[in-house]
């Protein structure tokens, strides 16, 4: 796979490494923000920063061009439990990041461990894979061609990343260079008076469940994330947090409504403001419904950005985002006088 090396010379936005204390660190890269483009765009996500970049046509050539990865993408029960390449990041030197380096590294490691990063346990086989790892495939074939294309996947998400490095994708990326500035100086403020835990907390809008400790935190701004925040962790944690422009549009709100318009979902999401989040078996006692019915709310709740899913081995934490009912008022007031 050639990868082309970027062309700074034209006054485009560059990478950024800054170390913000001993064990935390503010890092922007564009190869980044390439490979998030095009897990996102071969996640089938829609995001109006794609199709204002790439053009709607153009995306739906890289799908096609690309198809098997985008159908094993599409093969995970949702987009939450998707794989990402910036899962392998425990091992490897941000400051050192290029999409050549990266693609390196993750190739550097053995196969049958790659899954594993994903599954939080090495895998060889569809036999070795537990009913909690099956469940993450909406198909047994989609797990099966998984496993026997791990590389494929890998090498076909690295080669539409540097398709995308375009003209207009950079001069996108210089279109952010004040908001990139403006999260560095943020991060190095906010971490002079708070722990990198704390920090993130605020980063994510919630307080989050797996709690480390962690070695070292690194920070990242991103404009092409489909994800409003993520983070990867194991020894460390890398943190994306988007700062996008906020674009609210009918479809935005109309699925926020229509989630809360339930009365079941209403009544969860009354539950979670009482106890500030909670198991998800702790929320099928209190309801009193079955476990099923609770998991088809909790998808519709947590797709409709309601509600924070996190993921403790076989357990699922729930909890509200700190800022849901300033995003609600701040997309109605988009519509309404």
């Amino acid at each position: 796979m050639a990868l082309v090396k970027a062309n700074w010379s034209r006054g485009l936005t560059d990478p950024l490494y800054v170390e913000t204390g001993s064990d935390s660190a503010f890092w922007f890269s564009p190869d980044a923000e390439a490979l998030s483009a095009a897990e996102g765009i071969l996640s089938g996500a829609e995001c109006s920063i794609y199709s204002t970049t790439f053009g709607s046509k153009k995306i739906e050539e890289y799908r096609a061009k690309y198809r098997l990865t985008r159908e094993i993408y599409a093969s995970f029960a949702d987009s939450s439990t998707s794989p990402s390449m910036f899962e392998c990041l425990q091992g490897f030197d941000v400051r050192n990041f290029t999409l050549a380096n990266y693609s390196d590294y993750i190739s550097s490691i053995d196969k049958t461990k790659l899954p594993g990063i994903l599954m939080d346990t090495p895998v060889d086989s569809l036999e070795d894979l537990t009913d909690r790892e099956h469940e993450l495939f909406d198909s047994y074939l989609g797990a099966a061609t998984y496993l026997a294309h791990t590389q494929d996947i890998v090498d076909s998400v690295f080669s539409l990343a540097d398709e995308l490095r375009t003209v207009v994708f950079y001069e996108v990326l210089d279109k952010y260079k004040s908001k990139i500035e403006e999260a560095r100086s943020d991060t190095v403020n906010c971490l002079a008076t708070m722990s990198p835990l704390e920090y993130s907390d605020k980063l994510l809008h919630k307080k989050m469940w797996r709690r480390g400790p962690y070695s070292f935190f690194a920070f990242s701004p991103t404009v092409f994330s489909r994800y409003r925040a993520v983070r990867y962790f194991g020894a460390r944690q890398f943190l994306f947090f988007a700062i996008q422009d906020a674009v609210y549009d009918n479809e935005f709100i109309l699925i926020k409504l229509k989630s809360l318009a339930d009365d079941t979902r209403f009544r969860i999401i009354s539950l979670l403001k009482e106890k500030g989040g909670l198991q998800g078996s702790k929320i099928v006692e209190a309801t009193g419904l079955s476990a099923s019915t609770v998991s088809h709310h909790m998808k519709n709740l947590r797709e409709a950005g309601l509600v924070h899913e996190e993921t403790d081995g076989a357990t699922k934490y729930y909890s509200l985002p700190t800022d849901i009912t300033q995003t609600i008022t701040d997309a109605l007031k988009e519509f309404l006088p």
